[in-house]
């Protein structure tokens, strides 16, 4: 980078001295078309000895990162969009106990991946003791609104 600069600054002070000790007239405008082209000439130097390979070579490189971290990114966001919906529905579960009467400590959901594109509830755990008719109103609420088998429902006494 400083070669460059000191390139532009020698080249223009070389103009500025030819051009000073040129007298007015023709001579003196073709020498400012020359100096004028060897100015671009020396700030576009840069150009003409770039290693096409080098540049390849960074921008694959920087393709391949970019790719990579956006895969990141995708794998944190449906992450977080699974903790998100765990969460809602077991609040969505403590909230229809509360409405039965029922009370639980916790209600954990575990969800699976579908092949459509979605998180779905694989497995629900609710903490909490309950005599067998509740369990089973609950458990019933939560079968027609997950579509969850009841197998899949596990009980557990308080912890």
């Amino acid at each position: 980078m400083s070669d460059w600069i000191r390139g532009i600054v020698y080249t223009s002070v070389l103009c500025m001295l030819a051009l000073t000790l040129t007298p007015k007239g023709r001579v003196r405008t073709a020498e400012k078309l020359v100096c004028g082209i060897i100015m671009l000439l020396a700030i576009f130097s840069p150009l003409f000895s770039m290693d096409g390979t080098a540049y390849s070579e960074a921008a694959a490189k920087y393709s391949e990162l970019g790719k990579e971290l956006a895969g990141e990114g995708r794998e944190k966001s449906e992450m977080l969009n699974r903790t998100l919906i765990e969460q809602e529905l077991s609040a969505y579960i403590l909230d229809k106990a509360e409405s039965l009467e029922l009370t639980l400590s916790r209600a954990s959901v575990k969800l699976g991946w579908s092949d459509d594109g979605y998180w779905y509830p694989t497995e629900v755990t609710l903490c909490g003791s309950a005599d067998d008719a509740k369990r089973a109103e609950l458990s019933g609420v939560i079968e027609a609104e997950f579509g969850l088998n009841g197998e899949y429902i596990h009980w557990t006494e308080e912890e």
